[in-house]
């Protein structure tokens, strides 16, 4: 179910009733192709006019499941289950990391990683804002790769990451859970907004 379909209007609905906007003022994107382990759902992206934001599930049978809301994680559990069978299956950290942010949260941004300052597209420098001298050392400190801990044992497992949003700034996460469900998923400001440059469209 990876390739882009035409938006319907069941999502198009569902997306303007979280945003409480008219469905024909929300801008619905595809955004499967994003989640290559996606076979059995795809992901639609929702934006009103003043940018926010939701995204949800559809499945196979056509049932559509707001995944931006406060079942956000209990229902990406219940996806990811039926595509990997356990949590996290076959994701590693960094697939898992998207996942979890990208799908609960909104999906601009990125999961940071140590070759981002080394990108020839965008440029290093387009990340910089003028007039910050120590924005270089900073930024380089953040890309630091998504860690995913398991224990056998209790089959549990966490996941830390950093990401930089839309915004500029750094978010700090911590997602816990075990093989059936993601337990938890807190985060916090690493960077401030406004911090960096967001150097990609959108």
């Amino acid at each position: 179910m990876n390739d882009t379909y035409p938006i319907t209007e069941e999502p198009r609905r569902t997306l303007a009733a979280a945003l409480s906007a008219e469905p024909a003022t929300i801008r619905a994107t595809d955004i499967t192709s994003r989640f290559p382990w996606a076979c059995q759902h795809r992901f639609v992206w929702g934006m009103d006019r003043k940018r926010n934001s939701a995204v949800v599930a559809m499945s196979a049978d056509g049932s559509i499941a707001l995944l931006t809301g406060h079942d956000g994680l209990a229902t990406l559990s219940r996806i990811l289950v039926l595509e990997q069978r356990t949590i996290p299956g076959d994701l590693d950290a960094e697939a898992l990391a998207e996942a979890v942010r990208r799908l609960t949260i909104a999906p601009p941004g990125m999961v940071a990683a140590p070759g981002l300052p080394d990108r020839k597209s965008p440029p290093l420098k387009a990340w910089l804002p003028l007039g910050k001298p120590d924005a270089e050392a900073l930024l380089r400190a953040q890309c630091v790769a998504p860690e995913l801990h398991s224990d056998p044992a209790s089959e549990r497992w966490i996941l830390q990451f950093r990401y930089f949003n839309q915004s500029g700034g750094v978010e700090q996460w911590r997602v816990a859970g075990d093989r059936t469900a993601i337990r938890s998923a807190l985060h916090q400001p690493a960077v401030a907004d406004g911090t960096f440059n967001w150097p990609y469209e959108g």
